[in-house]
Formats: C-alpha cells, structure tokens, sequence
C-alpha cells in the first residue's frame, strides 16, 4: 500500500512531521492523517514526495517493486568519485 511506503520514506528520513508538510507544502495535519490512514495521498503529494526525495525510486513508491532507494546510473557514480577527490584535495 503507497501509505506504507510514504510512512517509510518519512520515518527514514529522521525528519519532524512538520519538516516534512513544509517540505510538501502541506499542512501538518494532513501528513497526521496520511501516517494514521485516514486519507490517502493525492497525486500532487506523491509528486511532492518524490521531488523532496529524489533518491527515492518512483516505481517502488507507487507499486512496492524493486528497490526503496534507486540505484545510482554509473554516470552519478562518477559525479559522486569526482566530487569526493575534488573536497580531498582542496
């Protein structure tokens, strides 16, 4: 269930409910109610949530399939490599 998955997404994340409505620029309460399930996520918050994660995989937040965190493209890889050598040597 996609609610499972925003709890999970939002309790890794080590962030206050508060911290995350303004990261979704929604109010408190309504992240109160999507973790209690009493409503559902529209299509605007789970696109919200995705933007304020991006790590996140689309695909397992909507269905549950494959991983939670989207594997990095070897491109990202060598970005990551590169900007740790440039803060080594600086």
């Amino acid at each position: 269930m996609i609610l499972d998955r925003m709890k999970e997404v939002f309790d890794s994340s080590g962030k206050s409910q508060s911290d995350i409505a303004r990261m979704l620029s929604v109010t408190p309460q309504y992240i109160s109610k999507l973790l209690k399930g009493d409503q559902e996520p529209s299509e605007r918050v789970i696109l919200a949530t995705l933007k304020a994660f991006p790590d996140i995989s689309e695909t397992w937040l909507r269905t549950g399939n494959g991983m939670m965190i989207s594997p990095m493209t070897d491109e990202e890889e060598l970005e990551e490599w590169i900007g740790q050598l440039q803060l080594a040597l600086v």
